[in-house]
């Protein structure tokens, strides 16, 4: 899949009936290859895997509240955070359905902040259209497989709720319909007020193209029995104490019952920040709005400019940049203590040791 989105050419058709050639951005390329190349390669799947990425010394085990695969992408506004989940959760789920003893899932939960953040989220995901529209899924016959067919996913928006299979669900939402049933509306008379102005701020009451139902999504997700989730805007999620936090570990919690567990979380924000500044210890990768704007040359010159593929063991991808990003990004400094890259060829049996 790696080679089929990053190498193969693909032609898009323009307003005007017109085709030109479509690239995804070396950011985006990044993010995704850097959360593959953890999961599939060095197989950091927990917090002790990625303690052995610890550049700083600084790290301990004890700043990770979660037991489940989580990795944070540090994406600065306009990056292209949608095209980056799009691609991940087509490898999940074709590495679910086609590698042996997969860990990942082919049911996913998207979750935005708020009702803004959502309705973005749908004009992408409505009808699954992204899927379709960006040269995501391989076509058929590819390595033999019948990759737009098998790609059966069905969308739940909100409370908008279809028939919920075994796999292949795909809920969007925002966190509000997550939130555990015990965790009361916040209030002035909490200890954390973050909750509270936050909720209020990113705008619980307007309404958008969702709209309210009885329907209790919390529950339906608890229910399943593999589930990956996918964090928009999670700014503010890495502390335990949320409400957003908790309804993610409570959801891990209920798979833990049946014997199974989170496959994977993954966040995106431009803002991957404690309340002290520092950047949260499980960013692992980043395109700051510096190097975005430096980076937005026009297309085809980005187009000779781009990686080469496959990485070398070792490689530094800053020599492999546009020129107009390579002053910048010399002068730009590690978000954190994780500065992983997937700087491994892939092997014999396919790319990063698979036919994904």
């Amino acid at each position: 899949m790696l080679r089929h989105w990053f190498e193969a050419e693909h032609l898009t058709e323009n307003a005007d009936g017109s085709r030109s050639s479509f690239r995804y951005y070396f950011a985006q390329r990044e993010a995704v290859e850097t959360v593959i190349w953890l999961h599939e390669v060095r197989r950091a799947r927990d917090k002790y895997d990625l303690l052995r990425f610890d550049a700083s010394g600084a790290v301990s085990s004890g700043m990770f509240p979660e037991d489940w695969p989580r990795y944070v992408l540090k994406m600065a506004t306009g990056a292209g955070k949608t095209k980056v989940l799009s691609l991940l959760i087509a490898w999940s789920f074709f590495h679910k359905l086609y590698e042996t003893d997969s860990a990942l899932s082919r049911n996913f939960l998207v979750i935005a902040p708020n009702i803004i953040v959502l309705d973005r989220l749908r004009a992408d995901f409505d009808g699954l259209k992204i899927f379709f529209n960006d040269p995501i899924l391989p076509p058929n016959g590819l390595e033999g497989r019948n990759w737009r067919d098998d790609f059966q996913l069905t969308l739940h928006i909100q409370d908008d709720v279809r028939v919920v299979r075994e796999t292949g669900n795909f809920f969007l939402t925002n966190i509000h319909r997550v939130f555990l049933g015990e965790v009361r509306d916040p209030s002035l008379e909490d200890e954390d007020l973050r909750d509270y102005f936050l909720s209020d701020a990113f705008g619980k009451k307007p309404a958008g193209k969702t709209t309210d139902s009885k329907t209790d999504l919390g529950e339906i997700v608890r229910e399943i029995e593999e589930l990956a989730v996918f964090n928009d805007e999670a700014h503010h999620i890495h502390d335990p104490r949320m409400a957003w936090f908790k309804s993610i570990q409570d959801i891990h919690h209920k798979m833990l019952q049946k014997d199974r567990r989170l496959a994977l979380q993954v966040d995106v924000t431009a803002t991957p920040r404690h309340d002290n500044g520092a950047i949260s210890v499980r960013a692992v990768g980043e395109l700051p709005p510096a190097t975005r704007s430096a980076c937005r040359a026009s297309r085809p010159q980005r187009q000779a400019e781009f990686y080469q593929y496959p990485p070398r063991v070792g490689m530094d991808r800053r020599n492999v940049l546009p020129a107009s990003c390579r002053q910048r990004l010399a002068e730009s400094r590690p978000v954190g203590p994780f500065r992983a890259r997937p700087p491994c060829e892939p092997s014999a049996g396919g790319t990063h040791g698979s036919t994904l």
